[in-house]
C-alpha cells in the first residue's frame, strides 16, 4: 500500500487542525507518546515475551528486519511454498478467516514500497491480526510480524518510525465483499478515521472483484480478472477531497493459496520484484519478524 497517502493525512492534519489544537489535546498526545515509549522501550528481556495473546503489542526492541530473495521461490523451487517457513505468513484454512482473505496477497504497482502481505495473525499481540464479529480487522504495517513486506527499505523505515497500522472495516464476517480502511500511527496517534472517511476528505476502499471461474481472456489487457486468473482479487481505490487518486488505485492479488500452492500471479510478482523500478534492492523483499531472544534495554 502506497505510503504517500499517509503523508497526505499528516499534511492535512498539520494544516487544518494544528492551529486549533488546544493545550488539553497536546497534553493528551504527549501522554500517548510517553505511554508508547514506555510500552515499547522500557521492558527488560525477562519482562516481555511477545505472543498473539498479549494484550500489549510487541515492542520494537523485539522486532528485527529480515530480507529474502524473490527468485529463490521461482519455478525451480516447486509448485508450493512451505506455509510454515515462507517469509510472509500464509493464512491457511485453520485461520479464523473467510476464504476471500486466506493465502498471501501482492499489492500491485507499488514500486519500492509494499510487496506481499497477509491477513494471517502474527505474534504481535495488541489485537493485531484478529477478525472480530463486527468485521473489523487490524493489521500492523510498520512493524508487523511477517504480515507486511516491502520491496525496498525507505518506505519500510517510514512505516517503522510511525508504527503504522490499518483498520479494515469489512461489510461481512463470513462473506466480505467490501471494506473501508482507516490508517493511524501508533507512535504519534495521528491518522485518519471514520470522520475523514465519511466527510470524503480521504477515503480508502477495498472491493472484491467477482471474476467468473471459467473466464476466457478478453482483449482488455488491463482487466484484473484477465491478468490474474485464478486469484482472489481485491480492488483498492483511494480518493482525496472527492478526487480519485491514480497512484492509490491498484489491486491486492492472491498469489499463494491457503495450502501453499503458487498461483500464476505469484510468478508475475517475482518478475515484478526483479525490475529496477522496485528500488535499490531488486529481486529482494524486506519484512519484520519477532525475536523473543532479543533484550530490551
Amino acid at each position: 500500500m502506497q505510503l504517500f497517502q499517509f503523508f497526505i493525512v499528516a499534511a492535512f492534519t498539520a494544516t487544518f487542525t494544528g492551529a486549533a489544537r488546544d493545550a488539553r489535546v497536546k497534553k493528551k498526545q504527549e501522554q500517548h507518546i510517553l505511554s508508547f515509549v514506555n510500552q515499547t522501550h522500557a521492558w527488560g528481556p525477562s519482562e516481555v515475551q511477545c505472543s498473539r495473546d498479549s494484550k500489549k503489542p510487541c515492542p520494537k526492541c523485539k522486532i528485527v528486519r529480515k530480507i529474502a530473495t524473490c527468485s529463490d521461490y521461482g519455478v525451480s523451487a516447486g509448485d508450493k511454498v512451505d506455509v510454515k517457513t515462507f517469509p510472509v505468513r500464509v493464512a491457511t484454512h485453520n485461520d479464523d478467516l473467510p476464504e476471500e482473505m486466506q493465502g498471501v496477497f501482492w499489492l500491485t504497482d507499488q514500486g519500492p514500497n509494499s510487496a506481499l502481505i497477509s491477513f494471517a495473525q502474527g505474534e504481535d499481540g495488541g489485537g493485531y491480526g484478529k477478525f472480530d464479529d463486527s468485521g473489523t480487522f487490524y493489521i500492523r504495517v510498520g512493524l508487523g510480524d511477517r504480515v507486511w513486506s516491502f520491496h525496498d527499505t525507505p518506505g519500510m523505515s517510514t512505516a517503522e518510525k510511525a508504527d503504522l497500522y490499518y483498520t479494515f472495516n469489512f461489510d461481512s464476517r463470513q462473506e466480505p465483499k467490501f471494506a473501508s480502511i482507516y490508517g493511524r500511527s501508533a507512535s504519534t496517534n495521528i491518522g485518519f478515521g471514520k470522520v475523514s472517511y465519511w466527510l470524503g476528505l480521504l477515503k480508502f476502499d477495498l472491493h472484491l472483484l467477482e471474476c467468473p471461474q471459467d473466464q476466457e481472456k478478453s482483449k482488455d489487457k488491463e482487466d484484473p480478472c484477465n491478468k490474474f486468473q485464478g486469484s482472489v482479487i481485491w480492488q483498492r481505490k483511494s480518493s482525496f477531497l472527492g478526487m480519485d487518486l491514480k497512484k492509490g488505485t491498484y489491486q491486492a492479488v492472491q498469489v499463494i493459496k491457503p495450502d501453499g500452492t503458487k498461483l500464476p500471479a505469484f510468478y508475475q510478482w517475482i518478475e515484478y520484484c526483479k525490475q529496477p523500478e522496485q528500488g535499490k534492492t531488486p529481486d529482494k523483499f524486506h519484512y519484520h519478524e519477532i525475536d523473543n531472544n532479543k533484550a530490551c534495554s
